[in-house]
Formats: structure tokens, C-alpha cells, sequence
């Protein structure tokens, strides 16, 4: 079984940021289908949208520079969502792939 360890830094996915997501323009589509951008994860019945972070350690002021730069990106997707970047949760990750299916554990 193939697995990746990494760290992700996301925001978890309310109702109300699900509803702005939902009237995201198709311009703007792209940030989310395209994982360099956004990414999401469903964990333990909670989903979150965020981005992988490379490297096996990362330092205090590379967390809260992606910690900008999702939230900024997630504002432009969902236009009036409020979040700041010290609402984000940061964790580690392993991904499991068998077969097709994609196990996140945190």
C-alpha cells in the first residue's frame, strides 16, 4: 500500500462557506479543481479546503504566509467569507491509496 505524509493547512468547511462555495463563479472554478490552489479533505464527517504544504519541516513564518494566501484564495472563491488566517488548522497527514480509494487520517 502506497501512503504520502505531509502537513495540510486549511479552514474547515461551515455551511455558510459550503453555500458561497456553491455560487462560485466558473471563472474562479479552477482554484478549487486544481490542487496547487485548493484542496479539500473529508475527515471524520468534517470536510476542510486548504493546501498541502511541502517539506518535511516548515517554519513558523511559511505556515502563516500559506495561512494568507489560503484564506485570500478561499475569499476569492467565496466572496464575503470572513474567516482570518489564524482561524486555519494545521496537521500532519498520511494518504493511504489502495486501489482508487484515498484514506486521509490525521
Amino acid at each position: 500500500m502506497a501512503s504520502a505524509k505531509f502537513f495540510f493547512l486549511g479552514f474547515e468547511v461551515d455551511d455558510d462557506l459550503q453555500q458561497r462555495l456553491s455560487n462560485c463563479s466558473k471563472s474562479d472554478k479552477s482554484f478549487l479543481e486544481q490542487p496547487q490552489y485548493l484542496e479539500q479533505f473529508d475527515v471524520a464527517g468534517k470536510r476542510y479546503l486548504g493546501r498541502r504544504l511541502d517539506g518535511d519541516g516548515i517554519s513558523e513564518s511559511s505556515v502563516e504566509d500559506s495561512a494568507r494566501n489560503v484564506a485570500s484564495l478561499i475569499k476569492r472563491v467565496a466572496p464575503g467569507w470572513k474567516k482570518a488566517p489564524f482561524h486555519a488548522v494545521l496537521t500532519a497527514v498520511e494518504e493511504e491509496i489502495t486501489h482508487s480509494d484515498v484514506v486521509v487520517s490525521f
